[in-house]
């Protein structure tokens, strides 16, 4: 499409005309967030109370769209792309299209590693090296309490270097995966916590992604759950699916927004975490 027809498209967007506005939302829909960006940039300095409202909900629909395509993997194969869960969920929290700028810190942290790791390194020293990676080398820093809405998108991490603990559990699940390390969410109240597999998919340790992917032993976690008053379960530092993670994230993020009194957020995201069931 050329550049005129695009900003053509855009201006359409303020039409009064429900009928009209559904047609230009269609094509913006089928072009996707780089020319929704555009409109964002269009309007910026427009106090515009419907268009800025019609910007939100294509915004929602194109997050729920790429949401309901990486649940739907899930369901399928019960396997998760990490990467492609953190992008979708981004733009809820920055409409704007910002995938280049996150796919480069990533990027740039996998070939950190990479250029630091070799074949002789164990599983334990492979852990410590993400580790140094993630905490000093990027000085990037887990948020354990006192945390907002926006520490739970990767946007957030990037641009002010801090996030909830289970994004950089998301961000050891997927470094590890680049050199050949198998790391799991595991089921503990009050805490996230994931476990180290070796070959033959057992665990050997678990690490605490939220204090500089501390080494954990099932010593410790015992008096945790005593320390904690907490009933003994089975399902205590146990390993918990991918779809299971997934729905914990979402609804810490919905209460999150509870909290905070934005209702519309939290309501979008009880609707998205549906197509979990």
């Amino acid at each position: 499409m050329k550049e005129s027809e695009k900003i053509a498209l855009i201006k359409l967007i303020a039409d009064p005309s429900p009928e009209v506005f559904s047609i230009v939302q269609d094509k913006i829909l089928e072009l996707g967030f780089p020319i929704l960006h555009q409109a964002h940039e269009f309007y910026a300095k427009e106090q515009n109370i419907i268009v800025g409202n019609r910007l939100i909900d294509m915004n929602k629909k194109l997050v729920g769209t790429k949401l309901q395509s990486v649940f739907l993997h899930i369901k399928k194969t019960e396997q998760i792309n990490y990467t492609d869960f953190l992008l979708a969920l981004s733009y809820l929290h920055n409409p704007f299209d910002e995938t280049d700028k996150l796919m480069e810190f990533l990027t740039n942290i996998e070939n950190q590693l990479h250029n630091a790791v070799n074949k002789s390194l164990t599983f334990l020293n492979k852990i410590k090296l993400i580790s140094y990676i993630l905490y000093e080398i990027n000085d990037l820093k887990p948020i354990t309490n006192n945390f907002h809405s926006e520490h739970f998108f990767l946007t957030t991490l990037v641009g002010k270097k801090s996030a909830i603990t289970e994004v950089f559990g998301i961000l050891f699940i997927v470094l590890a995966e680049k050199i050949g390390l198998t790391l799991v969410p595991v089921y503990l109240p009050l805490a996230h916590i994931l476990a180290v597999l070796d070959n033959q998919k057992r665990i050997l340790f678990y690490i605490n992604p939220g204090y500089k992917g501390a080494i954990i032993t099932e010593k410790e976690i015992s008096n945790y759950l005593k320390r904690n008053h907490f009933k003994a379960s089975e399902r205590h530092a146990k390993i918990i699916s991918t779809l299971e993670f997934i729905r914990k994230f979402l609804q810490m993020l919905e209460l999150q927004y509870r909290n905070e009194n934005n209702l519309k957020q939290a309501d979008f995201i009880l609707q998205i975490s549906r197509w979990l069931n």
